[in-house]
């Protein structure tokens, strides 16, 4: 179970100086669990968010980061190399794994996130201050959770992914090396042949939808 954390600039034009977004995103789900922005990216800004991963998302789940072996993937920055970051990470029971030097592709999923981020965001406002930019964000955080359709998770949205999964409608496995998913095939209940699984092909979605992702000002 991996968890890939990153820190990215966000311009912010009406101060005229860049504020640091750091996200930790679930890779099996690909939804962004916890954020922050902020002026400054400390070493106790990134513990901070931590507990905020622990007390928003792990404990309301009562999962236990020892039982599952649960990993945070970082690169080398000084916040993540920090003792103090590293002592806390032991504290709570989460390894820490770095990802090797100039190397962004083994933190692939986190890192194409923040692109996401930059286009559909960054490239499409002005932003005014750290408050604006907040709320901005917020609805982002949003809509990608909860909208955006992604081939990868089975043309699913991140947290339609995590039902369809805690449901036990999605099947996953390793094929050459690499993790699929699949839903269950539903046998019906007349029919006496054993389950089973079966990768859906979804091709009458509407591509559009996995193409565009519409930040909701409601």
């Amino acid at each position: 179970e991996i968890i890939e954390v990153d820190i990215k600039y966000i311009y912010v034009h009406g101060q005229r100086r860049n504020a640091y977004l750091i996200t930790m995103l679930d890779v099996f789900t690909r939804k962004a669990l916890v954020w922050t922005l902020n002026w400054d990216m400390k070493t106790n800004r990134v513990i901070e968010l931590l507990n905020q991963l622990l007390d928003q998302c792990l404990i309301p789940l009562n999962i236990d980061p020892k039982q599952v072996r649960l990993k945070i993937r970082t690169d080398n920055g000084s916040q993540f190399v920090a003792r103090m970051f590293r002592d806390h990470l032991g504290e709570i029971g989460i390894e820490n794994e770095y990802i090797q030097p100039a190397t962004p592709q083994q933190n692939g999923h986190i890192e194409a996130f923040h692109s996401t981020l930059t286009k559909l965001v960054c490239n499409k406002y002005e932003l005014e201050s750290l408050a604006k930019t907040r709320q901005i964000l917020e609805r982002f955080f949003h809509v990608y959770n909860n909208k955006r359709i992604m081939k990868a998770i089975l043309y699913k949205s991140p947290n339609d992914f995590y039902r369809e999964w805690k449901n036990g409608n999605i099947e996953t496995r390793k094929i050459n090396g690499k993790t699929k998913h699949f839903f269950r095939e539903r046998v019906p209940e007349n029919q006496a042949s054993p389950c089973s699984e079966t990768l859906y092909r979804h091709n009458k979605l509407n591509k559009q939808q996995n193409q565009n992702l519409t930040l909701s000002r409601n």
